[in-house]
């Protein structure tokens, strides 16, 4: 992997290393790290040439790993997460030896600035994976083998200079090309994501395609992930509105090949495809545009529209619609990939790219993130069907209270949300438990799935809301629970214009959120929410004391916020809008 001058050093987000003590196992030192939010460090074999935020830590060396006693230094780290730089360069052995000393969690970086983390057992087992294919690619007649059937048997670095290289070509050749035309009639549209999880984008997508098929358009939804289990969420509501619904399988790294029919793509394009990070969803996307062409391509958040729009520009689409969600990826360390900027400023470049965000504030901030003009980026609000969405009966309500267990007179508070770093659910947590300390009668619900739902439930317990606080999951009956609540609580680090915001305010449930973002576009500020700063755990539990002691202030913030939802955010306006950047 080639090592970026300083005056060209790709851009980075921390790995997630706050608190934890980190052992860095470094097999690739051209591979550039930020270990700024780490406690501790020691690497292992040597340091990395671009290494951020560490100054002075120790390094020793591989061998002293693998010995029968161990090392000295490793076990006076006790490290709490091992750092492996990178993978398809490292041997399984090294990285069992490595997890002796304790960590019971592994970060993989194989591309500057992105990891991907896993449990040891599935780090271990990935590793020793990679480590038989090497093996199997070094046997007498690989070579051959790897020519008659055009596959690649040893695991591949990506390379970040061929990633932007592999983009330049692709710019070039979108210059160079014509563009299919945009028919007359009814379009060919297919919409790209990475799947139809219970999200707010995928719900965006379900509302826009089907309008759109009801209007007579020839709409499909594809897929460059699982549709499996809860990431085909939306998956009925598409096919009962007769959008197809399908998967563009990716291909292994190390068993790529062109797919594309002989003469379909300049041979620079072609070559330049394969060596592109993204290459095992790339090749296989752009594949199916050749032979699908549709008049319109519509991607969906920051991997897939990245993929999307190179793949939409080399097979000749007339238009790529690239849909952005919140705010910059630059706020979400674990979303940035090191080529999303620079991608994004060349597809700017180009008239069949237009550029979507939820909120002006995304807009503003993926604007000034990209350097490009607050101009190219389209402001789309949220649609919602706030006919589909009543607010429950006082029959209604008592009765879903009451099979919760909430007490008549109690204060039920709800938040719909991902357990995610964005969402910030252990402010959740802390907010609800200073709540409590004011409000005897204070009961809580959260629904929703991710990541750190462990580690939230643990601090709930910890807070001494066991009994009052109740993680109930993902549910498909979302609204009706909401709609039980008294407030709902959103304390998220970031937003586009969150769902949950205008679900709330159709059920005539006031919010008490934080200025994250799009946030406050989406709620008509003290009439229908209380706002407060990001972190500001004072004021969102002042809000929520504030709601519980006064009953006629939240029947008339629930009023207002429904008929705010009806005039800002009909659906209606939201599919008029997106097809007139068609």
């Amino acid at each position: 992997m080639t090592s970026a001058s300083p005056s060209q050093r790709p851009e980075l987000a921390p790995l997630p290393l706050r608190g934890q003590r980190a052992l860095v196992l470094v097999a690739d030192p051209s591979l550039p790290l930020d270990l700024s939010e780490a406690d501790e460090v020691l690497f292992v074999g040597a340091r990395p040439r671009d290494c951020r935020g560490v100054v002075d830590a120790p390094v020793i060396a591989g061998r002293e790993l693998l010995r029968l006693r161990g090392s000295q230094s490793a076990r006076a780290l006790r490290p709490t997460t091992v750092v492996v730089s990178s993978l398809a360069r490292l041997g399984a052995r090294s990285l069992a030896a490595a997890l002796r000393y304790g960590a019971q969690r592994v970060l993989v970086v194989d591309v500057p600035g992105s990891y991907l983390e896993l449990d040891p057992k599935p780090a271990l087992a990935l590793a020793g994976l990679i480590g038989s294919r090497r093996r199997i690619a070094r046997l007498p007649g690989s070579r051959l083998l790897e020519g008659a059937l055009g596959w690649r048997l040893a695991a591949e670095v990506p390379d970040l200079s061929e990633t932007e290289r592999a983009a330049e070509v692709v710019f070039r050749h979108a210059e160079r090309a014509r563009a299919a035309q945009k028919p007359g009639g009814p379009l060919r549209v297919v919409h790209y994501v990475g799947a139809l999880s219970p999200g707010g984008a995928e719900r965006q997508l379900s509302y826009l395609a089907a309008s759109h098929q009801a209007a007579g358009h020839s709409v499909e939804v594809w897929a460059g992930g699982s549709l499996t289990g809860s990431a085909g969420h939306y998956i009925p509501a598409l096919r009962e509105a007769g959008v197809a619904v399908s998967r563009v399988e990716r291909t292994r790294r190390g068993l790529l090949r062109a797919p594309w029919p002989s003469g379909s793509l300049p041979a620079e394009v072609e070559g330049a495809l394969l060596t592109h990070a993204t290459a095992p969803q790339l090749v296989p996307l752009t594949q199916r545009l050749l032979e699908h062409q549709p008049d319109v391509l519509h991607c969906w958040l920051d991997d897939n529209n990245v993929i999307g729009g190179l793949a939409g520009l080399a097979a000749g689409v007339g238009r790529i619609v690239l849909s952005t969600r919140n705010v910059s990826p630059l706020h979400f360390p674990r979303l940035m990939r090191p080529w999303l900027r620079a991608t994004y400023r060349g597809l700017l470049e180009s008239e069949r790219v237009v550029m979507i965000n939820n909120s002006l504030a995304g807009a503003r901030d993926y604007a000034a993130w990209t350097g490009t003009e607050l101009e190219r980026w389209n402001v789309v609000h949220n649609g919602f069907d706030a006919a589909a969405c009543p607010p429950l009966s006082e029959e209604a309500r008592a009765r879903g209270r009451a099979e919760l267990g909430v007490a008549e007179g109690e204060f039920l508070v709800a938040g719909v949300f991902r357990l995610d770093v964005e969402k910030r659910p252990r402010d959740f947590v802390e907010v609800l438990a200073r709540v409590a300390a004011e409000v005897p009668h204070l009961r809580a619900i959260h629904l929703g799935e991710g990541p750190l739902a462990a580690e939230v439930h643990a601090l709930a317990r910890e807070r001494g809301l066991g009994e009052r606080l109740r993680f109930l999951g993902r549910r498909e009956d979302a609204w009706s629970l909401l709609g039980l609540a008294d407030a709902s609580l959103l304390t998220s680090l970031g937003e586009g214009l969150p769902n949950v915001a205008l679900e709330s305010q159709a059920l005539e449930v006031p919010l008490v959120l934080t200025d994250a973002g799009g946030s406050v576009e989406a709620v008509d500020p003290e009439r229908s929410a209380l706002v407060a700063e990001v972190g500001d755990l004072a004021a969102l539990s002042a809000h929520l004391v504030r709601l519980a002691r006064d009953p006629a202030a939240r029947r008339a913030m629930g009023r207002a916020g429904r008929a705010w939802v009806e005039e800002r955010f009909a659906l209606e306006r939201m599919v008029e809008r997106s097809a007139a950047l068609y």
